[in-house]
């Protein structure tokens, strides 16, 4: 991934048929906040997440999260909540987009690229609808619900869902905890998400890439502020580290 955010370059070293060394660099801007030196905080969280091209919602959530602490503002609960549900949404959709787009790529299949209009609109629409024409990542934000868009906008994620992953209802795709069910839905490869999954399986992949992880723990944010203010902190950000250790921080471990 390129872009501001910068890059992971891996390079793979082989040994006739086997791996011999993997190399990872990250070209990662250590000295990314030097952007915001002299401006204020609300001018720094209006400009920050139109840096990133993706996740920039979640960026947003990040930065008022630190500004409000810094502040000693405690938000409001509705409003903690209608933001994180902001960030789940974005990363539903950007999930979503690489299903529709990528997957059947590799399938070679015909992309999802003419169904992903709606989809445009889910994060303006939702943060319409959570704090109308204000700001839902400020200090001091104010929680306006319009019922009625936030439902349409759950019912238009949730039948996207449904045509391109799941194949069935929401509901039958969540009643889906018996062993063997996931394997199932797999064989009647309905969609490209499942025929992807099927791909992987015949060709003997699906455990290709499998390692011991360990999840991150709950850091203390006092503790992550102190790491962050060390004389070390570039080494940190560029290959962060958590008491000597490395963590998974995927999607992976938010699920569990």
């Amino acid at each position: 991934m390129a872009g501001f955010e910068g890059k992971l370059s891996i390079d793979l070293v082989r040994a006739g048929a086997a791996i011999d060394r993997v190399s990872i660099a990250s070209s990662r801007p250590l000295q990314a906040s030097s952007i915001f030196r002299g401006r204020g905080a609300e001018e720094t969280l209006k400009t920050l997440p139109l840096l990133y091209s993706v996740c920039g919602t979640a960026q947003a959530q990040a930065a008022v999260s630190a500004v409000e602490r810094a502040m000693g503002r405690v938000p409001d609960a509705a409003v903690v909540v209608a933001r994180e549900l902001l960030v789940w949404l974005e990363t539903a959709r950007e999930h979503l987009w690489r299903i529709m787009i990528d997957w059947p790529d590799l399938l070679q299949e015909p992309s999802a690229k003419q169904r992903l209009g709606p989809l445009m609109q889910l994060l303006p629409d939702a943060r319409r609808g959570l704090f109308g024409n204000g700001e839902a990542f400020l200090p001091g934000a104010v929680l306006q619900l319009d019922r009625v868009l936030i439902e349409r906008v759950l019912q238009i994620l949730e039948a996207a869902l449904e045509r391109e992953v799941f194949g069935c209802s929401s509901s039958q795709w969540r009643s889906m905890t018996a062993p063997g069910a996931i394997e199932a839905w797999i064989e009647r490869r309905q969609t490209p998400a499942s025929r992807l999954l099927h791909r992987l399986r015949e060709k003997g992949w699906a455990s290709m890439g499998a390692s011991p992880v360990t999840m991150l723990p709950v850091i203390d944010s006092d503790e992550l502020a102190r790491r962050f203010d060390a004389e070390d902190a570039a080494d940190f950000i560029a290959r962060p580290t958590w008491q000597g250790r490395v963590y998974e921080t995927t999607a992976l471990s938010r699920q569990l």
